[in-house]
This record gives structure tokens, sequence and C-alpha cells, in this order.
């Protein structure tokens, strides 16, 4: 039946798959991680009609240790065409997959990972900077669209979401994806972390709602409604939990998917068997308050059964459930994907566990995008300032995807008290910048240099050091120190890199604190006074760990261009300007033809080389230096 519908992927289908599906699933029960391996089979789907077939199809094949299955919102209407959604978008309306190996791992060893900062350890994905789909003016039209649905009688309540997204920077790899998603579950610590990367696409989900959990006869759901921000002291901590504990208004809105939970599960239940044992609870995560209530019920239906009956959940609609998605789908600017579906978990116990997939990133590798939905219920009392601030309080966790680096500019402050090609390093450092979404105050960058310069003006004439740093959240900082400090032998001895660089890598064309692809691909540690010249995949020559390379070549200077995979020193930015060198494909080769090599940065002005003879460091070096160019 499946082929008919759709491609099946069986094992022997993975061996040349460039990642093969694999997932890691937070246990509810036990607090410990599901390894989830080795896929038997996938299926996946994009239309309508069908989702059903193949859920089914799915849900009834002979057992493996662990299968998942993830559904998007938009697949709500093949289970009821009365409810409306959406075409979907760029994600599968369903996709599932068997897993031939399930590997049970301990909380604390699996976090740990996130926090390895070894320099053989994967970098997290760079994503860009992250922009909502709606306008604060966009926003305030759709919430006022909503408040007239209301007051005409036409719902109750309404689920108003948006997503957030951003370009990814550079190709993301699963391990680096894998060490994110580590980083993030250990930050937010949600009883559904799931990270699932398919090979086209990855979810990784913090959501910290259940969907429904079942044990063979019995189904607990847990649906969340009611939201409050953290206080940022223990008092005020408390007091949010208080509010939210006691607001007539958020009892009201989880009353109201209480009693739709209830009436969905009553579809499939066993007659007098749907019990609410635990209503208005609070749970507590890093950032929010939370308030659920819990239903249960016992049913004799198969999972497809019970899927079509409560899919999608309550607390992500609104009520009534067919009138909410029709007014989602007319409002909300794009298809919500997997946001507000479900990921579903199946062992071969009998246990499953479903979750809502809330605070949940979707990267398309594909099309080099990642997407992140926010959203809240919406009642006749809602104000839209606070609705606005609950969105932007569950975006918060995008922050912790920002880069794990920092900024750098370090410039030459000059005797005579000028800062050397200062516009270069600030006009690249704001390039930087806007890249990688930092906030950037140029005045105050101007301020605080400005400053630094002051405070040497006391002190002896001398050339210094500028250090320039600029975080992730904005904060500026610069360090001075004195160039005699740091001596740099003439001529610099220079060695070949042990291993490529991967042009493809940005942070080569920006300059940060991240140093690891310089240390990796040099291999040994220079020894004082020694540098490393680079090559990347095609073995051409990029730069030098701290400085350009520049090459004299039948009476002509060359320096190897920035698409070869390098930092657009500032130094060599003059040079090429100023018509002193030019850009040139070089390669190792080169190197050893070269009439002389010079290493240059701003700091150092051009450096004369000695090259390796041998790939030991310190040993070995030949005399490869003329006349200086300039």
């Amino acid at each position: 039946m499946a082929q008919a519908l759709t491609a099946v992927l069986s094992d022997s289908q993975f061996q040349s798959h460039p990642q093969p599906p694999c997932a890691l699933i937070h246990d509810p029960d036990s607090a410990g991680w599901l390894q989830l391996q080795d896929p038997a089979w996938v299926l996946r789907t994009d239309e309508p009609s069908q989702v059903r077939a193949l859920l089914t199809e799915g849900l009834n094949r002979p057992e493996t240790p662990a299968s998942l299955c993830c559904l998007a919102y938009e697949a709500g209407a093949a289970f009821d065409p009365c409810l409306c959604g959406q075409e979907s978008g760029t994600q599968p309306l369903l996709w599932m997959a068997g897993f031939q190996t399930l590997t049970r791992l301990e909380s604390d060893r699996l976090l740990a990972e996130g926090d390895s900062s070894g320099d053989a350890e994967p970098r997290d994905p760079l994503f860009g900077p992250w922009q909502p789909e709606m306008s604060e003016q966009d926003y305030a039209r759709a919430f006022a669209a909503v408040k007239a649905h209301l007051a005409a009688g036409n719902a109750y309540q309404i689920n108003l979401t948006q997503r957030y997204r951003a370009q990814l920077l550079e190709p993301a790899s699963h391990a680096g994806l894998r060490r994110l998603f580590i980083r993030l579950a250990a930050r937010h610590r949600s009883p559904h972390a799931a990270f699932i990367d398919t090979g086209d696409f990855a979810l990784l989900s913090l959501s910290p709602e259940t969907f429904f959990e079942r044990d063979q006869h019995r189904v607990r759901c847990r649906p969340m409604k009611g939201t409050a921000a953290r206080g940022e002291t223990e008092a005020a901590d408390r007091q949010a939990a208080r509010y939210l504990q006691t607001s007539e208004k958020e009892r009201a809105e989880n009353r109201m998917i209480v009693d739709m939970v209830r009436n969905d599960l009553g579809r499939v239940a066993r007659i007098g068997r749907v019990r609410v044992p635990r209503l208005f609870a609070l749970e507590h995560y890093p950032t929010v308050h939370q308030m659920i209530s819990e239903v249960t019920a016992e049913t004799d239906v198969p999972d497809a059964a019970l899927l079509a009956a409560l899919f999608p959940s309550a607390s992500i609609t609104g009520a009534p459930k067919v009138a909410a998605t029709a007014i989602i789908a007319e409002l909300e600017a794009s298809p919500r994907g997997f946001y507000t579906g479900t990921i579903g978990t199946r062992l071969a116990t009998g246990r499953a566990f479903w979750s809502v997939a809330i605070r949940t990133l979707v990267v398309h590798r594909r099309s080099g995008m990642a997407e992140y939905g926010s959203g809240g219920g919406i009642v006749w009392d809602s104000q839209m300032d606070r609705e606005l601030a609950e969105l932007r309080l569950k975006a918060c966790l995008l922050a912790d995807t920002a880069a794990r680096f920092e900024l750098l500019e370090t410039l030459l402050l000059q005797s005579d008290g000028r800062v050397f090609l200062e516009n270069r390093h600030l006009q690249r450092l704001h390039a930087s910048a806007q890249v990688f979404g930092f906030p950037c105050d140029q005045a105050l960058i101007k301020h605080r240099l400005e400053a630094a310069v002051d405070a040497t003006r006391q002190e002896t004439p001398e050339a210094r050091i500028l250090r320039l740093v600029l975080t992730s959240t904005g904060a500026v900082s610069v360090s001075v120190s004195a160039l005699r400090e740091r001596p740099m032998p003439k001529p610099l001895r220079v060695r070949l890199a042990e291993r490529p660089i991967d042009s493809r890598d940005i942070l080569l064309r920006h300059k940060t604190t991240d140093r690891r692809v310089y240390q990796l691909a040099a291999g040994q540690t220079p020894s004082t006074g020694e540098e490393v010249f680079l090559f990347n995949e095609r073995h051409e020559l990029t730069e030098g760990t701290f400085t350009n390379i520049v090459l004299e070549l039948d009476g002509c200077w060359y320096t190897p261009p920035v698409s070869a995979g390098l930092l657009p020193g500032c130094y060599r930015a003059e040079l090429l300007a100023t018509g002193r060198i030019s850009e040139r494909t070089l390669t190792p080769a080169d190197l050893e033809r070269a009439s002389s090599v010079w290493a240059i940065n701003s700091v150092r002005g051009m450096m004369p080389c000695l090259i390796a003879t041998s790939s030991s460091p310190g040993k070995g070096f030949r005399q490869q230096s003329g006349k200086n160019p300039l």
C-alpha cells in the first residue's frame, strides 16, 4: 500500500545517504535519553489525501525497538475535512521512521557533551539574524481581526502565531546540530525535548507540553494554557507564579481547553472513563511558568483513531476547534508546518508519548533556512501588548542559538597617537556584525577606542596594540598592550599546515575569537615566532593563522583571493586598493618557486619569511625573502 502513496526507504538504501535518519528523544518517565539509529524504513508525504493511509501503514508495521512520527499542523485536515488549514509549505505533512537500534543514555553524561570545548568538537551551526514574518503593525492588524471574530461570536479563543526565520550562514552538519540541541536541552530542561535529523531537515524541539501519553489502554493528556515570565528576583518570581495560579483570565482559558480535550477524548474513550485528576497546576521552566491540567481516559481504539480524534491539540487552535482553524488559516502569514503539530515516539513495549511541537526549531538543509514558531491564545479581554510580549518571551530561546564567539579587531596604535587603518577595521567589524546579527553601536565603539587612546597619552610614546571586542549582545571592550611586549622575529619562520581548511567556512572571512579552524589545520602548536600557512580542499594557499600571504612571482606581488577561504585583512585591503599587490590563485608549488615570501597584517606590516624544509616545528628553514616591495 505504501509504495502506491509515497517512496518507502528500506535499511539498505540508507547506506549511501549523506545522513541516515536518527534521533535523540528525552524519555519523560526515566528522565534519560533514547538514541535511535539504523532506520529500517521511512514514510513521508506532502499530500493531505495520503496522510491517514500512511499513518495507519506506519503504526501497523512490524515492530522495531522504536519508531517516530512527526505530523505537521496542516495534517489536521486529513482527519477532519472541516478543519481548515493553509496548504503545506516547505515541510512534509507526515514523516515516520522505524529504528532498529535503541540505546539508552544517561542524562548528565549526554548533556555534558554540550559543554565540551575541545578543539576537535563540532561547531554549532551559524545563523544569521532572526526575523519575524510579521511586523508589530502586522501583528496589531491580525490581533484586531481576531478580536472582531470574538466580538461577532465566531469563536471564544484563537491561538495566533507567527514564524521567525534565519538564514544558515554555512551548511549545517549533523554533529553541529546535535551539539546545539544538547546545549539547548541542558539550558531549557524540557520534558519532551527531541532532536530528529532526517537528512533533508532537522527538528530541534524543546517542547514542555504533552499531547498524549499511552500505555496499553491508559491515555493521559496534559494541555498547557497560561504563561507568565519568570521574575528577576525570588520575590518577583513567586509573585509571577501566584498571579498565574490565581488569575481568573488564565484559569478560564485553561478550563476552556480542558473541556475541549475532554470532549475529544470522549469520542474514543470507554464510556464514563474520562477524568480530570489535575486542574490549574503550575510547572516551572528557566524562562516561564506554565499552567497545565491533566485529562485521562481509557480506550480500546488504535493509535491512528486516537490521533484522528485529538489532532491538532486544542491548546494550539482555540475554541471551537473548527472555527478557530478557519480563522487561523485566514490570518496567519504562513503555514505552521511541524510547529504546533506533534512528535510521537512509540516503543516496542507498548509505551507511546506524543508532544505538542511547540518551542521547536526546524532547519531546512536544501534551502539553508531555519524556522521557529511562537504564539499564544487570544480571548475577548486579551491585551495586545501583553500578547506580543508573551509571543517574544516564547521566542527567547532563539537567543541561545546566537554565535558562541565574539567579533574581534586588532589595531595598531602608532607612536604618534594615530590608529593605523582605523576606518578599514571599523568598516570590517560593522560588516561582520550585520552578517551575524550582533548589535553594533558605532558611536559607542568610537567612544571606547578614543578613551583607550586618550588613556595612553600621559605615557611614554610608543607603538601599542588595541584589541577591540564586540560580543553577540553588543557589549564593547578595548584592551591595550605594548607592541614591544609581543616581539616577532624577522624573518618569520613559516611551515605549511598539516591538513586543509574548508573554503566554505564562513568564519574564515570574519575575525572572531573562535580560533579552532586555525588550530585544527595547523596541527601542532606553532613555536614562538613561527607562522603556519594554510591551504584549502583544492590545495590552494589561503592565509596564515594571523597573517595574509604575499608572494613575489616573476617580479609581481600576489595574494590569494578571498574565495579561497581567508580573512580579508585590512592591510591586505589597503595594498590591493593602492595597486601594490594583486589577487591570484596560489598553490604550495608557487610557495616553492616564489622569489620572496611575505606574511602581512596591519599591526606588523610586511614580514619576510623563512620557509620550512621539515614538517617538524622549529626545524629546517630556508631563506626565501627579498627586497620589501613597499
